[in-house]
């Protein structure tokens, strides 16, 4: 496969891919910020992406994640589409197991999947150290521990609203 410039202009740049060994011509527009050199070296990782979603392998589950999110990823890995759930209801979801939902909608079922997460050790598995050459954003671990931080938490008044959502559920957390 080898790529060629098509066309220049504006913010971008259009390239054509030629495959050797099949008849097939794709045509990729990029940021003007990538050359050939570039688009040619990160191609492979594209590529190799692509692979795998058409062969439906999909990547491994870190240790320690609660089985409920497990299980939601694993619906949304449905190869039959119209098994998958829609992104709104995956939100409604994660939105329950996160914040306080009504009082009809927690069951049992509800109240384990929320204590499984409160109760997850929390690891940071493969931080990124080193920044994308063609990010334009990027983002950063904030330090949760800083003295300005614990002032604007603490005057908002944040305490009860934890307390009435661990007694809305009826759950009883061991101290050790």
């Amino acid at each position: 496969m080898c790529f060629k410039s098509f066309k220049s202009g504006g913010f971008s740049t259009v390239y054509r891919a030629n495959w050797k060994s099949r008849n097939e011509v794709v045509v990729l527009k990029s940021l003007d910020d990538l050359n050939e050199e570039n688009l040619n070296k990160n191609l492979d990782n594209i590529l190799n992406e692509w692979d795998c979603h058409e062969k439906c392998e999909r990547p491994e589950i870190i240790e320690n994640t609660p089985q409920c999110y497990v299980d939601l990823m694993k619906k949304c890995w449905n190869e039959d589409p119209s098994k998958r759930p829609s992104a709104s209801e995956v939100e409604n979801i994660i939105r329950n197991w996160i914040y306080r939902p009504s009082r009809n909608e927690i069951n049992e079922e509800l109240k384990d999947n929320i204590m499984e997460f409160i109760k997850a050790p929390i690891f940071y598995n493969k931080l990124a150290d080193e920044q994308h050459p063609q990010a334009c954003y990027t983002s950063r671990l904030h330090d949760f521990t800083s003295n300005e931080l614990n002032e604007i938490l603490e005057s908002e008044c944040l305490d009860d609203c934890l307390v009435n959502d661990i007694e809305l559920l009826d759950i009883r957390i061991d101290e050790n």
